[in-house]
């Protein structure tokens, strides 16, 4: 054998190896762990500068090892650094790591953003470091109360002096907190500061509404204006909205009274013989606005002689 082709089969070899080994080191690390944030959440969703709120980190393993995490599951970075939880998480598998009760200060009104790490400590050997952080934008508002009453209704619709009135209101809550209430009602003849009732409403969620029935009363012959106020009832709120704090209606009140009338007569046979039995119809009908529990009709055959 030549030595020119010695030579070049040991060129050749030294090229397969060169080769091997490359492909070697550009193989991927097995049995890995590979830790995410699978979702970021604020609750409640709007915070104002009256609520302590909460940050919510899933964190997911998407890798092939399980994650001991024992440094810390994540970390949030607020007005300061926050390490919370720990635990292990299998290939697959998720934990949620929480901020809790993240007190609003009056600084944090407005927009922030807050930045979450996954196992911040960096306990964890995973396949991809580059992939355990995110941010979520908090918005902390101001605290708005406003007291709203939607509606007021009466039964019955045409009131006389003798019914007993049923008033029926609808409040909402337009404002952005949850607020106790008092609401009352009263008619032309009373002041706001000596309403004929007054109740307590439940705590209302913003944007939530509520029916109140108050118990019936009377009043008297004429036009009549009837009207509910809502108020807060809880301390450190102000109004944002007075002017929706009043619901009026106005309507008439008559008198009760019963007005007979006879609406038809009729005399059967129409054309009656001497000493023929007839018999005489009447029919009535009450034009008041009070009922008549009975009525009594008299028939005369002949003037000043009843039957």
């Amino acid at each position: 054998m030549k030595k020119g082709s010695v030579v070049h089969c040991s060129l050749l070899n030294c090229c397969i190896v060169a080769l091997m080994f490359s492909f070697v080191f550009a193989a991927p690390v097995w049995g890995a762990a590979d830790l995410v944030i699978s979702s970021l959440t604020v609750t409640p969703p709007n915070p104002t500068d009256k609520d302590a709120f909460d940050i919510n980190a899933t964190v997911q393993n998407i890798g092939d090892a399980e994650a001991v995490l024992t440094g810390g599951v994540c970390s949030f970075q607020y007005d300061q650094l926050y390490i919370r939880g720990s635990g292990t998480i299998p290939p697959g598998g998720s934990l949620t790591c929480s901020l809790h009760n993240v007190p609003p200060y009056g600084y944090c009104l407005g927009t922030h953003t807050v930045p979450v790490v996954v196992d911040p400590n960096n306990v964890v050997s995973e396949s991809n470091e580059n992939n355990n952080s995110q941010s979520i934008t908090v918005t902390v508002a101001q605290s708005v109360a406003d007291f709203a009453a939607t509606s007021l209704t009466f039964q019955p619709t045409s009131p006389t002096d003798q019914d007993n009135v049923t008033f029926t209101g609808v409040l909402k809550n337009n404002g952005n907190v949850a607020t106790a209430w008092y609401a009352r009602i009263y008619d032309q003849s009373h002041s706001s500061s000596n309403p004929n009732q007054g109740l307590d409403i439940p705590t209302l969620q913003p944007g939530q509404t509520y029916n109140i029935t108050f118990a019936p009363f009377k009043l008297s012959v004429g036009s009549q204006t009837v009207t509910m106020h809502v108020e807060q009832n809880t301390l450190g709120y102000s109004d944002a909205n007075p002017a929706d704090n009043d619901k009026q209606v106005t309507f008439a009140v008559t008198h009760a009274a019963v007005d007979l009338t006879v609406t038809s007569l009729t005399v059967t046979p129409p054309q009656p013989l001497e000493n023929e039995n007839m018999t005489i119809t009447a029919t009535f009908k009450n034009l008041g606005n009070l009922s008549v529990p009975l009525v009594r009709g008299q028939f005369y055959v002949r003037p000043g002689y009843p039957q």
